[in-house]
């Protein structure tokens, strides 16, 4: 069972110069993939477009096939966000609705890459200082931990540290069902995109999931900002996380690959609780935002394994 989704970060751009912080564009799909003995099969898909003003509030959201929530409406995305939506729709949770619609403030704060970007690739004689919000950031993650180079250089320099980025490998494969469709990427938009695999095997089910934030260039050339493999197995009646390994593979920061080695503190969770796993046990220092929402969304599991339980050849 292959779950795969993508949400476009896109902002206004104004003579060249991208309108961050300011509205933003969310434009999300994604799609339920089952192969068996058999072939494949489209089990279930999903799109959102959403509308978030400067002020991160949600001014409007279009979800297929069913509609999003109307207690919604100018919610604030970013902290509280979550817990909105899922009291609005719990029966939502480990669907590809709520998986998107939970992925909203995650991509609303990594959005501000795009403003970072080019000032980045401004010369050091220009370099913009940074906001003092940013000294706030002290513990709020792995990467940002007291001590850390990430905090350190912000405090020394006023302006946050570089983020080296390397280009995008293609995802393309001779499989044209590997991942569902996508619009093109612009120039100076931002693509979150995850993959979640799970195989029945004979002692339970195999996982192998992917995250990865990218970036696109004004010559369309993408690069990564973030990415992450997960690997382990999950019990088939419990679905218990039994094994995980979470592999780091494109960070801004040093200390924000030590976030890999604290994932294990999610084995022994079952899936169906992982988004609370989360605030249990990775929370601060011990996790790292992305990886994070890429645990969060294994509460599909439980869902994504039906549809393997009902193959009569699974497991």
């Amino acid at each position: 069972m292959r779950r795969t989704a993508n949400v476009d970060m896109i902002v206004p751009i104004v003579d060249g110069t991208p309108q961050v912080p300011g509205p933003l564009t969310l434009r999300a799909s994604a799609r339920d993939l089952l192969t068996t003995e058999d072939g494949h099969s489209t089990v279930a898909e999903a799109s959102m477009r959403a509308e978030v003003s400067k002020e991160r509030r949600l001014q409007e959201i279009v979800m297929t096939p069913e509609a999003a929530p109307s207690e919604l409406r100018d919610a604030f995305v970013g902290p509280g966000y979550r817990n909105i939506a899922i009291q609005a729709r719990p029966d939502w949770m480990g669907t590809l609705d709520g998986m998107l619609l939970l992925d909203l403030p995650g991509c609303a704060l990594i959005s501000g890459f795009i403003r970072r970007k080019q000032e980045m690739d401004l010369p050091a004689s220009q370099s913009v200082p940074g906001h003092p919000m940013r000294m706030r950031m002290a513990n709020i993650c792995s990467g940002w931990r007291e001590g850390g180079f990430a905090l350190s250089r912000s405090e020394s320099r006023n302006a946050p540290p570089d983020h080296e980025c390397p280009p995008a490998l293609s995802l393309a494969t001779d499989d044209p069902l590997a991942y569902h469709d996508m619009e093109p990427l612009g120039p100076q938009q931002m693509r979150r995109l995850r993959r979640i695999d799970i195989t029945a095997q004979a002692d339970g089910l195999a996982l192998d999931a992917y995250h990865r934030d990218t970036y696109a260039e004004l010559d369309g050339t993408e690069i990564v900002v973030h990415e992450y493999t997960v690997t382990g197995r999950v019990h088939p009646k419990t679905f218990e996380l039994e094994e995980l390994e979470a592999v780091a593979r494109v960070l801004p920061f040093p200390e924000c690959s030590l976030a890999t080695e604290t994932a294990t503190r999610f084995i022994g969770i079952s899936t169906e609780n992982a988004i609370s796993g989360i605030l249990e046990r990775l929370r601060g220092i011990h996790g790292c935002t992305h990886l994070s929402d890429l645990l969060s969304n294994f509460v599909g599991i439980p869902r994504m394994a039906q549809f393997l339980q009902s193959d009569r050849r699974g497991y």
